[in-house]
């Protein structure tokens, strides 16, 4: 049974593309830029920041980019808090309540800004269920290291969604699950020690149940 579970948030957790697909319909074409395919933003999630940006429109100029990324993290806010938990993947909040119940450590690990991940906590209603919650870098093997060094490598677990998440937990040498109900992409599920494709899945994978 896990001790401590850290999680990525964005297309784990939350269903982040139900908030940025939106935005950028609503603001590329004030830059300047094409919508792009919603294939390629959601493919795209889990990047940081301005890597997330140039993945989508890798010959944009840098000044439409940075100010595209501004307006982008101002609209997803005003979405979410018009979503509220709706925001969530389905099962999301019961599976981390059902965790915490069972005295199971919830940290957070995003290359998220701190704004984004501030904003979306606060519009799912859950930032008080994670004893702690790190975001705003690129470099997640380093995120997730700090956690382990803070609350402890035994019993410790990862779940996330993409290969960036799978890297940072066997970087540090403890097992990965992914969330098949979120943005796992269909290729990449045998990266995973194991994938889960619901939150109920998941929760028994850290509980061992």
């Amino acid at each position: 049974m896990a001790k401590l579970a850290i999680f990525d948030l964005d297309g784990t957790l939350i269903d982040t593309n139900l908030m940025t697909a939106r935005a950028f319909r609503e603001l590329t074409g004030r830059f300047g830029l094409p919508m792009p395919p919603e294939s390629a933003i959601r493919d795209a999630i889990g990047l940081h920041d301005q890597a997330f940006y140039r993945a989508i429109f890798p010959d944009a100029p840098a000044e439409a980019l940075a100010g595209l990324s501004v307006e982008v993290e101002r609209r997803e806010g005003e979405i979410g808090a018009a979503l509220g938990a709706g925001i969530l993947f389905p099962g999301v909040a019961a599976m981390l309540e059902r965790l915490r119940a069972r005295g199971v450590t919830l940290c957070l690990a995003s290359t998220g800004s701190r704004v984004h991940v501030r904003d979306m906590l606060a519009c799912a209603g859950i930032r008080s269920l994670f004893g702690e919650v790190r975001c705003d870098a690129p470099d997640k093997r380093r995120m997730t290291g700090e956690l382990l060094e803070r609350f402890g490598k035994d019993g410790a677990a990862y779940a996330g969604d993409t290969l960036i998440d799978v890297a940072a937990a066997r970087g540090n040498g403890i097992p990965v699950y992914g969330a098949g109900f979120g943005y796992v992409k269909p290729r990449e599920r045998t990266w995973f020690d194991a994938v889960a494709d619901t939150p109920g899945q998941l929760a028994a994978l850290l509980l061992d149940d």
